[in-house]
């Protein structure tokens, strides 16, 4: 497979997670350049949680940018119903995301920018940012 450069951009978040989308949000409400980019699909480890397993926060905490969590009884809200608000917000504030493609290296440059390399099934892609956030979980 061949690499395939891709525009430079000031930020790029890994991790389509909560954190992660919250952070590109911010980022972009700021008008500052990013790329967000996820290995597996938006809030991948959520999506493994067991069927109708809830968070023990409430709703009000569990609420990303200022934008609420709905459900019908205002309870604590399951891994399925918050997976949905992830995607609901990524489409609301039209979030420049990349899924489905595996971070495989990250390398400080002797100019003090970062590479990153991810691993899609379209082949090799090369991001070049000023800043790198983790947002991995864990």
């Amino acid at each position: 497979m061949s690499e395939k450069l891709q525009t430079e951009t000031e930020v790029i978040v890994v991790g389509a997670g909560p954190l992660g989308i919250e952070m590109a949000i911010a980022l972009q409400q700021a008008g500052v350049d990013y790329v967000l980019i996820e290995g597996k699909q938006i809030g991948d480890a959520i999506s493994r949680w067991p069927p109708t397993t809830y968070f023990f926060s409430t709703p009000e905490h569990v609420a990303l940018a200022g934008v609420p969590v709905h459900n019908l009884d205002q309870r604590n809200v399951s891994g399925e119903q918050y997976l949905a608000y992830l995607r609901t917000l990524v489409e609301m504030f039209d979030l420049n995301l990349r899924v489905y493609e595996p971070v495989t290296a990250v390398t400080r440059e002797s100019d003090g920018r970062f590479t990153v390399t991810t691993n899609p099934q379209r082949g090799l892609q090369t991001y070049r940012a000023r800043h790198v956030i983790m947002a991995t979980g864990g």
